[in-house]
């Protein structure tokens, strides 16, 4: 059996090493109480009759229940996972609303008989967006010393501005 501390340390911990999926659900949950703190939600009398709560009441369970427990597991996730999703999203949230604005200038270029300017700049768009596939850099193997324009060739002797043994590696073809 564990002790309530132990499992409070269990699951800082696993905020600690995992955070996006809590994080992810916090938003989640965060935006299910606005749903509520803006309309109520339905729900079931003791006597079995239905109703709707008010906000003003969900809003106040959120304060003293939902706000608590987010803060907590965000706390636990750490501040920098935290800042990181919250950049993550107005960044997507941002590419969103860009991306509705370029689609009525398309639109707009086409209703005013611009139709093949129009759709050389949606193919172009389309061809030149970046994505997670061509955002990251790619390394590449360093070009042997004969190939490489940028450097002089020196002979193995030669002092190298990296050189720990006192000699400079050279290619062999």
């Amino acid at each position: 059996m564990l002790s309530a501390d132990g499992t409070l340390a269990i699951a800082e911990c696993a905020c600690r090493i995992n955070p996006m999926p809590v994080l992810d659900w916090v938003l989640e949950d965060e935006k299910d109480y606005r749903d509520k703190s803006k309309n109520g939600r339905p729900a079931v009398s003791y006597d079995k009759r239905a109703y709707t709560t008010s906000p003003g009441w969900e809003y106040q369970w959120y304060l003293e229940h939902g706000r608590p427990v987010h803060e907590l597991l965000r706390s636990w996730c750490g501040q920098r996972a935290a800042t990181l999703q919250e950049r993550l999203g107005a960044a997507e949230a941002e590419n969103r609303r860009l991306d509705e604005i370029i689609t009525r200038i398309f639109e707009e270029l086409k209703r005013l008989g611009h139709a093949q300017a129009a759709d050389h700049l949606i193919r172009t768009y389309e061809e030149d967006r970046i994505t997670p596939a061509n955002y990251r850099p790619v390394v590449d193997r360093p070009l042997k010393p004969s190939r490489d324009p940028s450097s002089l060739h020196h002979n193995a002797t030669t002092l190298g501005p990296l050189s720990t043994t006192g000699r400079r590696t050279t290619w062999t073809s």
